[in-house]
């Protein structure tokens, strides 16, 4: 994932509670699903035991981390 923006935490929540229309919420999704696309993809490739490990670990993150943005959003907008 290529990013010219360095985004923290606190930033992103701020992002989100200022994003009621869900439209950038929408678009962290979309970047954690194409970072998510390409993790499997690599991983579908063929890897060493050593390294799948790694990038299973990768990807159960990426995953835990699309469904920590929903929540967030739907915890501060209500459930749309």
């Amino acid at each position: 994932m290529e990013n010219d923006k360095s985004v923290t935490m606190l930033d992103m929540e701020e992002e989100l509670l200022e994003d009621a229309s869900g439209t950038r919420k929408g678009a962290i999704e979309e970047e954690l699903r194409r970072l998510l696309a390409d993790v499997k993809r690599h991983m579908d490739s063929g890897l060493p035991p050593g390294e799948f490990s790694m990038y299973n670990a990768f990807k159960e993150a990426v995953e835990a981390g699309l469904s920590t943005v929903d929540r967030a959003w739907r915890g501060m907008h209500g459930s749309r």
